[in-house]
């Protein structure tokens, strides 16, 4: 994970600071950042060479970045040529860390991150159908006194990052509703006792998150636009353009789950309307056909997610039913969009048989001058990236006032 996000990621300068124009030297310094945090084995003359800076400029950033505890000297490297052996110059990844929570299934798992995308520690805990407000409140604040112990004692922590399900009010950093946990409302991370904590927290939307992480993994998914598509418990979708994720003020960007598909349908869906998609085709929909089927499963069983893998999903009429839907809802969000790749996550997507059959039928409904021109693939284990990208924000204040130029 760390690999793909020192080369691709956040740190990069160019997407640390979005485009936002800065003093050359502020830049200057950020490349020289950059360039060590990439190899382990850099040296000053190495940071000249490949960048075509001054020796002075080098010089001032190492200096700066050093006492700023960012950038460490460490063994002597031996060049071949006379004279004193050359410093390697590294980056200490753990000198800046953020305890990153999501939620996946009936869990909240949270973890210590430090700035390579590297996981120090990593707890969870068990969140049953019945868990209220008050009950996430207190399981959240147990776990992250838990991996607070857990923070190496020279680094900084920078605060927390969470992800939650459903409904949330990013800008006032408001939980508003989770269908998965119905007594979970209106949960503020800017009120007691999240606010008496002594480091800030971030919260964003969970599926804007994995969007997030997959474009700092792969930087050719920050080109044109990407989309992710998610199947599970609910349905939904996140979408960036040129690897600026678009949202909205008003709710959930990307709400596919909740359009009509079926305008004569009496199967209500949890928003309070009827003929929506997740009621056709989401998980929670479809449970009591499965359990009907004689089919053994707990959604709050750790194997349930593996237990929708096996072949014999395909044959329930229900989960039949659910790919005609899906299939059409990922052709009209495509069409909404029209994005250059589309990002299958969920259960039911990591069912290889369900997947192909989902690819199929999309790929068939399209025009032909498109059928070659969008891709689309399954990411397992997608959400596991929230534990990285809601630790960048934090990363990415820190890094940008720490590499302003003093000198």
């Amino acid at each position: 994970m760390s690999n793909l996000l020192l080369q691709n990621g956040i740190l990069d300068p160019d997407r640390l600071y979005n485009g936002i124009a800065i003093r050359a030297k502020d830049r200057q310094k950020a490349l020289v950042f950059h360039k060590i945090l990439l190899d382990p084995t850099m040296t000053r003359s190495d940071v000249r060479a490949l960048l075509g800076f001054r020796s002075s400029t080098v010089s001032a950033a190492v200096k700066e970045l050093m006492e700023d505890g960012l950038v460490m000297e460490t063994s002597k490297i031996t060049t071949g040529i006379p004279g004193r052996p050359t410093s390697a110059l590294n980056v200490d990844i753990d000198r800046f860390t953020v305890i990153s929570f999501y939620l996946e299934n009936r869990y909240l798992i949270g973890a210590v991150v430090n700035l390579a995308g590297d996981v120090l520690s990593e707890k969870k805990t068990f969140l049953p159908v019945e868990t209220d407000s008050d009950t996430f409140i207190h399981k959240f604040i147990e776990l992250q006194k838990e991996l607070s112990n857990d923070v190496p004692s020279s680094s900084e922590l920078l605060g927390l990052g969470i992800s939650p399900l459903g409904t949330v009010d990013v800008e006032h950093k408001n939980w508003i509703r989770c269908y998965r946990w119905s007594k979970i409302k209106d949960v503020g991370f800017t009120r007691a006792p999240f606010s008496e904590l002594p480091v800030p927290i971030v919260v964003r939307r969970n599926l804007e998150a994995v969007l997030d992480y997959q474009m700092a993994a792969h930087s050719s998914y920050r080109k044109g636009g990407t989309a992710i598509f998610h199947w599970g418990f609910g349905i939904g979708g996140a979408f960036a353009l040129d690897g600026f994720i678009i949202q909205s003020a008003l709710g959930r960007f990307g709400d596919i789950g909740h359009t009509k598909v079926n305008s004569e349908s009496n199967l209500a869906c949890r928003c309070g309307s009827r003929g929506c998609l997740e009621a056709e085709a989401a998980l929670w929909a479809l449970l009591p056909e499965l359990r009907n089927a004689g089919f053994q499963l707990d959604e709050d069983n750790h194997g349930f997610s593996n237990a929708l893998k096996g072949e014999w999903l395909i044959n329930v009429p229900g989960v039949k039913h659910g790919i005609e839907a899906i299939s059409s809802g990922l052709y009209n969000y495509f069409r909404m969009f029209h994005p250059d790749r589309i990002l299958l996550i969920g259960p039911f997507f990591e069912n290889p048989l369900l997947a192909k059959h989902v690819i199929k039928s999309f790929k068939a409904s399209l025009p032909s001058d498109l059928k070659n021109k969008v891709s689309i693939k399954v990411v397992e284990d997608a959400f596991r990236g929230c534990l990285i990208s809601n630790a960048y924000p934090l990363f990415k204040d820190a890094l940008k006032s720490h590499l302003i130029c003093r000198s």
